[in-house]
């Protein structure tokens, strides 16, 4: 699966895991850049949801979005185009 982001920062995380790290600290980048090899290695989302990192659907307000966990308190956003090729990085989220 393709991966890119419209969000700068993290499409400069996504491009390095030292990015990654140096932006959103060690934890957080490391399990980031496991989370964006998890999508490069999928043909689809139901690659994903079986898999760790605890892939969910959101509903509500963040309808058609999925999201990762990628600590016990962040959530990387992903958005997925309708044939399920191509993943756009939307934000990590502190969840509480």
């Amino acid at each position: 699966m393709k991966v890119y982001s419209s969000n700068k920062k993290l499409a400069k995380a996504a491009a390095s895991a030292a990015e990654a790290k140096r932006l959103y600290g060690a934890d957080v980048g490391k399990a980031l850049g496991l989370r964006i090899k998890q999508l490069q290695a999928a043909r689809m989302i139901s690659d994903l949801t079986g898999s760790t990192g605890k892939w969910a659907p959101k509903k509500h307000n963040l309808k058609g979005i999925y999201a990762a966990h990628v600590t016990p308190n962040y959530r990387l956003l992903v958005e997925f185009n309708d044939d399920e090729t191509v993943a756009n990085l939307i934000d990590i989220v502190d969840y509480h």
